[in-house]
């Protein structure tokens, strides 16, 4: 069996310049390595168109399965959808069900419906809506360029919404057929990190493992 690599790419400004803390990549990437899913790559860019398509180009080599968030929102500078859409060459159509369920939301919190919050309600051809039950920005989940790709909203909570109502399953059913890695972590007290890593590398050198050391 193969091992699935994920990997992640987190979009905002307001992340780059530290005015918020990416919290939604390590959440996703915690529930996939205790899938056996391996996590190859990190990624955080700005709102900018370039860097977003170069993000993607990087990663695509090294992953099977991309997650990407933030950007699904009504305001200019949320345009992940359209990122997505011109790179996997996927055109948005809109889906009148979602479209429904925005104006609902808007309605009930007593916020004027505008035209343009319509393109929230725009997903790739043939992409898979995820559920996502504590705002108005659904995530999606697409097969393209021979990965799986998952957009996903920027607010935490939201996340952790498109995590129980759609990724949770679908993980569980999609990562049986990956080559699991197994992660074991020993805690030593009493002597130096160098005299530590010095014991545990003739421990295990004739095994195929990796090993990392961590001062606590």
């Amino acid at each position: 069996m193969k091992t699935i690599r994920a990997s992640h790419i987190a979009i905002g400004t307001e992340l780059t310049s530290a005015q918020t803390l990416n919290t939604n990549s390590p959440t996703i990437a915690k529930f996939l390595q205790e899938m056996g899913i391996k996590n190859q790559a990190h990624i955080v860019v700005p709102d900018d168109r370039k860097l977003i398509m170069q993000s993607f180009d990087f990663i695509a080599p090294e992953t099977d399965w991309l997650f990407v968030y933030g950007g699904l929102g009504p305001t200019t500078d949320d345009f992940t959808r359209d990122m997505v859409s011109e790179w996997t060459g996927k055109e948005l159509q809109l889906d009148e069900s979602v479209w429904q369920h925005i104006q609902d939301i808007l309605t009930q919190r007593g916020v004027v419906v505008r035209d343009f919050q319509k393109h929230q309600a725009m997903f790739p051809v043939g992409a898979h809506i995820m559920e996502n039950s504590k705002g108005t920005a659904h995530g999606f989940h697409l097969s393209a360029k021979g990965k799986e790709i998952f957009i996903l909203p920027g607010p935490p909570k939201e996340v952790q919404s498109v995590l129980e109502n759609y990724l949770h399953q679908w993980v569980k059913e999609h990562s049986t057929t990956s080559d699991s890695e197994i992660t074991e972590i020993w805690n030593t007290m009493g002597l130096g990190e160098s005299e530590v890593s010095y014991q545990i590398e003739n421990l295990v050198k004739d095994y195929d493992v990796v090993v990392g050391d961590r001062v606590h």
